[in-house]
């Protein structure tokens, strides 16, 4: 769709037998976006622009009818800063023509340069309106939560994390995942401990045998005297562990804590190992397998973040990854 379309289509300048007036509308338009700032050619095609010069185009169609209320709902959310600039020269123009802007934004900043009057909702409740000049962040901050709040912005000290005990225990929560020792992470140091632990128990003692033989055909590793049971219930302790050390790294590492942390890192799991070549069946797998997963997975995930990939696309992408590994895995 081309610029000139969507901007002219607003607003009609037609001759005589209703024919349109092309050539004016395309000089009132230029017109309005020159006003805008807006450095964008008139016969430019819409899916081509930014979406900040989307949005400009579409402030632009409002101004060519010469409207006298304008509602403008986060306007700045996808603008560069001289986008911004240009556009709160033209809110001022607007406002001294006599032009009425309901402004909505979420930028406090915003608000306070521009605004004469601010309305404040609470969960869908109207609350009051103030004028600008007698009212301050602190009132607003009270209206908007319906409370007095001491400080807005707690300093990062008193953020708690549960962490109780003396100095050298806070300590010790904090080496758990920013220290290091030899100039090796500790974290990176744990990981190594956990595999060559697991490789140990998974190929040389007789916990590991029951696990391969529970997972391969629980049916005939009870007839064989294998308490499968028993194998289920420590090994899904083990997992649990593993994965409140792994919330404890993060916690460390963050120095916050969140119930969401860890959204979204049981889909990197089941792709690492599956990559690795375990069996999504059972019975059949390797630590070392999963090792070289797990740094495909990592690489992967670092390729997406550095392209910016959506984060929605990225699960789409893990789940086709996963898909195939068990698709080849059948086919074994």
């Amino acid at each position: 769709m081309l610029l000139k379309t969507e901007v002219l289509n607003s607003y009609e300048i037609t001759k005589k037998f209703g024919i349109c007036d092309t050539r004016a509308m395309r000089k009132k338009a230029q017109e309005v976006m020159k006003r805008m700032g807006v450095n964008i050619p008139i016969n430019a095609v819409m899916s081509d622009l930014s979406v900040g010069q989307q949005q400009m185009v579409e402030i632009c169609k409002a101004l060519m009818v010469d409207a006298k209320v304008l509602i403008m709902d986060e306007p700045t959310a996808a603008l560069t800063q001289s986008e911004t600039e240009g556009l709160f020269r033209l809110i001022n123009d607007l406002r001294k023509k006599g032009v009425s802007i309901v402004y909505i934004s979420h930028r406090m900043e915003e608000i306070f340069e521009l605004c004469d009057r601010i309305t404040i909702l609470r969960d869908g409740t109207y609350v009051g309106t103030e004028y600008i000049k007698d009212i301050n962040m602190d009132d607003i901050v009270r209206m908007m939560i319906g409370r007095e709040i001491g400080e807005r912005y707690p300093k990062r000290e008193n953020i708690t994390l549960g962490i109780a005990g003396s100095e050298s225990n806070q300590f010790a929560f904090k080496l758990v995942g920013r220290g290091n020792f030899c100039r090796v992470p500790i974290p990176a140091i744990m990981l190594v401990a956990a595999l060559m632990i697991f490789f140990f128990v998974l190929n040389k003692t007789t916990f590991g045998r029951k696990i391969y033989a529970t997972g391969s055909n629980a049916k005939c590793a009870k007839l064989v005297g294998v308490n499968i049971t028993k194998t289920k219930i420590i090994v899904y302790a083990i997992s649990g562990f593993m994965s409140a050390l792994t919330g404890l790294i993060l916690i460390s590492r963050l120095d916050s804590a969140q119930p969401t942390l860890g959204d979204g890192y049981e889909l990197d799991a089941i792709a690492a190992v599956a990559l690795g070549g375990t069996s999504m069946s059972g019975g059949r797998g390797k630590i070392t397998g999963t090792i070289a997963g797990v740094l495909i997975i990592a690489v992967l995930n670092n390729g997406m973040n550095l392209l910016e990939v959506s984060s929605y696309y990225q699960d789409v992408i893990k789940a086709v990854v996963i898909l195939v590994a068990v698709l080849s895995d059948r086919k074994r």
